[in-house]
């Protein structure tokens, strides 16, 4: 369920180029992870090469996450797949983070096949688990991350970053200007693979979603994880603030879920409601739905440097003003007129805010939803990226 390596391979089909996806056999986010007995597995997904380099189960954020994530640098390190399954000469290496352990086998096999190495940052590890997570930043994971990822900003001849602001954070890693791309995250103006086709379980949810829109004024949608960095809680407490009429809708799971619903039920909220999670055609479903979107943020440093969560773009895309809470400059929604940008862990600016958005009248809140989707099929279509991103590795030589 990562999709920016799948949708950044489909768009490079269009462009003539082949794009092969290394990944670990089993992780969190993976649907379907059966036992893999061979090292790695060679496999054909929607015509793309994907090869399943073996790397041991588990849950939770512990010890065997982390083994998890060496087991499947040493395996790629030691293994060579590109050779094992007679694979093209790679001509361009990107080594993608969370985790940055594979570097040191994506810089040999840079150096083996004369191919340019780039280093992707999705999350700034380890600085997101300092601020995020609440990780000492001298705990030995914390320091060992440090080493690879100095050593990835050394060896690449590129970092690329999905965050806008990243720059800012790498220069003081010594990345200069001309060794930095921002790619941020995409989506597709419409997806009508097999894969999201609308779910019969999802039906339910559906449903459920549209007796809610015929019983209040307006509905706000939130659509994803229930978890510490999601900080929802927000949400909830500034629902006290606002008028009976209007409902919020949170679809999706996570560890704080059910304390979130305790929260719900301590305040007697009879206009908050919790759904299951869904698939993600049925997710645009529920935005249809609704009137306006929210997202929010734990408040914390590392925004700084900027957000690009995938859910923005489904909002946006479906022309959804958005509530946008994260205290994090040059937002898309900042960008693009959007919605309404609030910086603030304060529930009464959150409601205030809210209650801004639901007085408005229906063409402005469709010309702003407007803005962001035109903003979002100029700037953030993956068929857009994928030209922007090989044109920037074929610069490099």
């Amino acid at each position: 369920m990562s999709y920016r390596p799948y949708y950044l391979a489909q768009a490079m089909k269009e462009l003539e180029q082949e794009m092969v996806v290394f990944a670990a056999s089993f992780h969190h986010l993976k649907s379907n992870s059966s036992k893999q007995e061979e090292k790695a597995v060679l496999e054909k997904v929607d015509g793309t090469s994907y090869c399943w380099i073996r790397a041991r189960e588990y849950s939770g954020n512990g010890l065997g996450r982390i083994v998890n994530m060496m087991q499947f640098a040493l395996t790629l390190l030691i293994l060579n797949p590109t050779a094992q399954f007679d694979l093209a000469r790679p001509k361009h290496i990107i080594v993608s983070s969370a985790h940055p352990f594979h570097i040191v086998a994506g810089w040999l096999y840079a150096k083996r096949y004369g191919a340019t190495l780039s280093f992707e940052i999705r999350d700034i590890w380890p600085l997101s688990l300092i601020e995020l997570l609440g990780v000492h930043r001298y705990h030995p994971l914390c320091l060992l991350i440090k080493c690879f990822e100095k050593l990835a900003y050394i060896v690449s001849d590129r970092v690329i970053s999905v965050l806008p602001n990243a720059l800012t954070y790498l220069k003081k890693q010594g990345v200069k200007e001309n060794r930095y791309l921002y790619l941020p995250n995409g989506t597709l103006e419409a997806d009508n693979s097999e894969v999201y086709v609308v779910q019969p379980e999802d039906q339910v949810v559906i449903s459920k979603m549209k007796d809610i829109c015929q019983s209040y004024t307006k509905v706000m949608f939130y659509g994803g994880a229930h978890g510490i960095p999601n900080n929802l809680q927000l949400l909830i407490d500034a629902m006290q603030y606002v008028p009976t009429d209007y409902a919020l809708v949170l679809v999706g799971d996570g560890a704080l879920k059910a304390e979130l619903q305790k929260s719900v039920e301590s305040y007697q909220l009879n206009n908050v409601f919790f759904l299951d999670k869904v698939s993600k055609s049925a997710v645009n479903s529920l935005i249809r739905l609704s009137d306006i979107c929210v997202i929010t943020a734990k408040k914390t440093p590392l925004y700084q440097y900027g957000v690009s969560m995938n859910k923005l773009f489904d909002y946006m895309l479906e022309s959804k003003p958005v509530l946008f809470a994260i205290d994090s400059p040059n937002s898309v929604i900042e960008q693009s007129g959007g919605g309404v940008v609030l910086p603030t862990d304060d529930a009464v600016e959150i409601a205030k805010g809210m209650q801004q958005l639901i007085a408005l009248p229906k063409d402005e809140l469709l010309r702003m939803g407007q803005c962001g989707r035109s903003f979002v099929l100029d700037n953030h279509l993956f068929s857009v990226l994928a030209r922007k991103l090989l044109s920037e590795l074929n610069s490099i030589r």
